[in-house]
């Protein structure tokens, strides 16, 4: 590839990097209120409030407590 190319290609991934990163921040607060949410439905697990809540929180808060643990999150301790 020639130094225009490379420049070009750079400044386009550069670009689409800025774009997902500002998408992602335009989402977060809706993300973290339904992850909220869904932290909040995991406690009711085995209550009669439990059998309350529609299937779709039921799966929300199911999903939530089963995903993988990542390290680095905002509510690690580490």
């Amino acid at each position: 590839m020639s130094e225009r190319t490379t420049d070009l290609t750079t400044a386009v991934g550069a670009a689409l990097a800025e774009r997902r990163q500002a998408a992602d921040e335009a989402t977060r607060p809706e993300r973290e209120r339904i992850e909220r949410q869904a932290a909040a439905d995991v406690k009711l697990m085995g209550t009669p409030a439990w059998d309350a809540l529609g299937g779709f929180r039921r799966a929300q808060a199911t999903r939530y407590a089963t995903r993988p643990v990542t390290s680095g999150g905002a509510g690690d301790a580490a």
